[in-house]
């Protein structure tokens, strides 16, 4: 592998820029890149263990990475993502394989902490709350292990961000993708985990519209994040000659 391909920049994510970069680059072409995210998801739900996930993934930044080369890309260039099936689905694999990982020990000792409360009268000292074992300390709990959860699948999902614009624009195998995403997300964790909290607070600001909002905002956070790769991978000159 060419050295050249492993080379990213440290410290060079702007959160807000790349948000409002993102909505400077899908605005020309919203109603493209909302068809090609939206659909993107839709056929990735298809088919179970996230089969579909990684190829639709690649189709996506296929086509945002395209309009950021002033490029112009239709709805069938999603389907684009399935030249890089093999590795993508490598990827998307290692990422539920974590995921898993993580959670599985986590449901594990909450399953065990919630019976212990109710062997040991947890539900009488801390209240009864009907529907959760335990009263309110088996909430608190609950509401604790599912935070914990999210946590972590955030960041599983910060140090893994840039593998499949890595799959497409330098064509590296699902591990060196991989590796290479955790090695620039490392040199950029701070940026990128705020990029992350101002993506979820605009989804979250979107769900008030009755949930609708939030397709809206879809291509919006592709495209930032989009822009982050590239502020963490600048183009490679033969590239982009």
């Amino acid at each position: 592998m060419d050295a050249q391909m492993m080379e990213f920049q440290s410290k060079a994510i702007k959160p807000m820029e790349c948000l409002k970069g993102g909505w400077a680059l899908v605005k020309p072409r919203y109603w493209r890149a909302l068809g090609v995210c939206v659909l993107g998801l839709f056929i990735a739900t298809l088919a179970p263990f996230d089969i579909l996930m990684g190829p639709m993934l690649c189709g996506i930044y296929i086509c945002l990475l395209a309009a950021m080369d002033e490029r112009n890309f239709e709805l069938g260039d999603l389907f684009k993502g399935f030249d890089y099936f093999l590795q993508s689905f490598l990827a998307s694999m290692f990422f539920l394989g974590t995921a898993l990982l993580l959670i599985i020990p986590i449901v594990v000792i909450q399953v065990f902490l919630m019976v212990t409360l109710i062997l040991h009268g947890g539900g009488a000292a801390g209240g009864s709350v009907p529907g959760f074992p335990g009263g309110i300390a088996g909430v608190l709990l609950f509401v604790l292990f599912i935070l914990v959860i999210l946590v972590f699948l955030m960041l599983i999902g910060v140090f893994l961000q840039f593998t499949f614009p890595l799959i497409v624009e330098r064509k590296l195998g699902a591990w060196d993708a991989i590796k290479t995403s955790f090695r620039g997300a490392k040199a950029n964790f701070g940026r990128l985990f705020i990029l992350y909290l101002l993506l979820m607070l605009l989804s979250l600001g979107a769900m008030l519209f009755c949930y609708v909002g939030v397709f809206f905002v879809v291509p919006i956070s592709f495209a930032a994040c989009a822009l982050a790769y590239r502020q963490v991978f600048p183009k490679l000159k033969e590239a982009a000659e």
